[in-house]
């Protein structure tokens, strides 16, 4: 069981495992095998169209902020973190629902070993499953304070993010 204090993006249900990310250059940063990072939705490959005005997705190539944010990744009793490297579409199996996009994060090899993927098996299908992750608030205290998808002013907030400019 996790802790009642716990309130980060609950990834159980959802059907999409979180994947190793190989060593890339990123709309955020270039980044290796050992760098401590993490892949957000771009938005891309989505199920359904999006409404006129409004873009889905933690990045898009105007939108880069939140490149180089903390996060932690809870899987059972273990916490893993490190920082937003790069965006993806998600586009290798199905495409994606707004609740999936914006649920599911990308991880690093050094990351993916961390949380039991084999990276030296080849019949290991590049995936393990975490309960959830979450952006932090303070990066010195990364397990301690943390704020819940709903409640951050970024692109997944509320699932989608209006680009219109206010009046």
């Amino acid at each position: 069981l996790k802790p009642h204090s716990w309130r980060g993006i609950n990834f159980k249900g959802l059907g999409r495992p979180t994947r190793e990310l190989s060593a890339d250059i990123g709309i955020c940063e270039t980044y290796t095998n050992t760098t401590r990072g993490a892949c957000l939705w771009i938005g891309g490959h989505s199920r359904t169209a999006t409404p006129c005005g409004l873009t889905p997705g933690w990045l898009t190539d105007d939108d880069k902020s939140n490149c180089g944010k903390q996060f932690v990744i809870k899987q059972g009793q273990k916490n893993v973190g490190g920082r937003v490297v790069n965006a993806c579409s998600f586009d290798d199996s199905t495409r994606v629902t707004t609740g999936q996009g914006c649920s599911v994060i990308y991880v690093t090899k050094v990351l993916y070993a961390e949380l039991g993927g084999n990276v030296d098996d080849p019949n290991n299908v590049g995936s393990v499953k975490i309960d959830s992750w979450d952006l932090c608030v303070y990066p010195s205290k990364c397990s301690f304070f943390l704020f819940h998808y709903s409640k951050l002013t970024f692109s997944c907030s509320k699932y989608i993010h209006s680009t219109t400019p206010p009046v």
